[in-house]
């Protein structure tokens, strides 16, 4: 039995996962720490990327980085960099930031 085998409707991400040699983030469309269960079981990433708003909120996206980490897993965000950033910094398992360079033009004044 591979990692993958039951992986049903992450199977595809699997692969894609088994497939390239560059890390694969996904997450950003799951709901709750249930949701990514999934991912972590069958190793369908490489990086979680809860979305903060659509996993549930910053206490949720706290929790969807605990279960990452306890697999030895990086966790990333997907979006609201202005909360995320923070929820991050307080995450040992963060790997990478995901910036939105339009937002950031308009948090710089020039």
């Amino acid at each position: 039995e591979t990692a993958g085998d039951g992986a049903g409707k992450h199977a595809p991400e699997y692969r894609v996962t088994a497939a390239v040699d560059m890390p694969v983030a996904s997450g950003e469309n799951l709901f709750t720490r249930q949701g990514f269960l999934p991912l972590v079981k069958h190793r369908a990433a490489d990086v979680l990327m809860p979305d903060l708003m659509r996993s549930g909120g910053p206490s949720e996206f706290l929790q969807i980085a605990a279960l990452a980490e306890t697999h030895s897993m990086p966790v990333s965000s997907h979006a609201f960099q202005e909360i995320s950033s923070h929820l991050m910094a307080a995450c040992p398992n963060a790997s990478f930031a995901r910036c939105s360079a339009s937002r950031a033009r308009r948090c710089v004044k020039p």
